[in-house]
């Protein structure tokens, strides 16, 4: 079955099946007429043809930096609810927070002519930052401001001022953040938020502490249990994530600390764990499916040449109020 064949089927030229199956504007009598000789002949046209004259692959390459956590999840969700019904087909690389894979996706997109890129990095580099300076694909990045380049970003450092100021109105005196590496633009925002509030509310630098640490559940438990070996007389502790906030409290009842009572904590992303650790963690909400949308809706413009010029969204937040503060 061919091209010909629906044509002569229907009772219709061929530029009119064409047109058809370009999304081109047929009469409802005639689509109608070529649906029903598709739907009884199960045809199904070349996907190669189709490429070769539209000059497109139908396919958005998005680099995640780690396909279990909760926020990319939901930020997949909403890209994919966008993507999905214009009839692009998605494309996944996890990158396991590594800027080797990171590089790795993006070249294999770039390579296999994608025709649009999401990119979630783990935080800015140089590397980055020259690759997609070189790329003509259309990308979007999200959660980290690349100069010159599309961005969906979240506020980082409003949320950090709003959950830092819960922390003092508690009359804590003893400050902790754990916080991920500063080359992410976001926990440079989350920092200096942090650092703001208790600035403005007199509190000395060496009541102060902030250390880095990873991604994961265990990196916050063994992080939290380190400071407190180190500064024990610690009563209020700001996590840059949920997912680390959740070690970090294990941490903290494990050595027989009480939460709120002797250390309030506080987070930001609201993910799913945030309600499922007890006590039931306060935390500042980002939008993460909603910020999925945000990019694969400016993409879509991009790849239609509606918009290419590089843009910043920057997406709000809600202060969640729960049990560890």
């Amino acid at each position: 079955m061919n091209i010909n064949e629906i044509a002569k089927l229907a009772g219709v030229s061929r530029a009119t099946v064409s047109r058809y199956l370009n999304d081109g504007y047929v009469s409802q009598e005639k689509r109608q007429a070529i649906k029903t000789v598709i739907d009884a002949t199960g045809y199904t046209p070349s996907v190669q043809a189709k490429m070769l004259r539209t000059n497109k692959t139908m396919q958005v390459g998005i680099v995640l930096p780690e396909i279990r956590s909760d926020f990319a999840c939901e930020m997949g969700d909403g890209m994919t609810s966008v993507l999905a019904e214009k009839g692009y087909y998605i494309l996944l690389g996890n990158a396991k927070n590594s800027t080797s894979r990171e590089l790795e996706y993006l070249n294999i997109f770039r390579n296999n002519r994608v025709d649009g890129i999401i990119f979630i990095p783990t935080g800015y580099s140089e590397e980055k930052q020259k690759f997609l300076d070189q790329l003509t694909t259309p990308c979007v990045v999200i959660g980290q401001q690349m100069k010159g380049h599309s961005c969906v970003c979240f506020d980082d450092y409003e949320a950090a001022r709003n959950m830092t100021e819960l922390l003092v109105r508690r009359g804590r005196r003893q400050y902790a953040m754990l916080a991920v590496s500063r080359s992410n633009w976001g926990v440079k925002q989350e920092q200096d938020g942090f650092r703001a509030v208790l600035s403005e509310h007199g509190i000395p630098d060496d009541h102060i502490i902030i250390t880095e640490t990873g991604y994961g559940i265990s990196d916050g438990y063994q992080a939290m249990r380190q400071l407190l070996s180190r500064k024990p007389e610690i009563d209020a502790v700001f996590v840059a994530a949920d997912e680390i906030a959740v070690g970090a409290v294990n941490a903290v009842r494990d050595l027989g600390r009480r939460i709120p009572e002797d250390i309030s904590v506080v987070s930001l992303g609201d993910t799913k764990l945030a309600e499922i650790i007890s006590p039931k963690l306060t935390t500042a909400r980002y939008f993460y499916r909603e910020s999925g949308v945000e990019a694969a809706e400016m993409l879509l413009e991009m790849m239609e040449g509606k918009n290419l010029t590089a843009r910043v969204r920057k997406m709000g937040f809600e202060v969640i109020c729960r049990e560890t503060v």
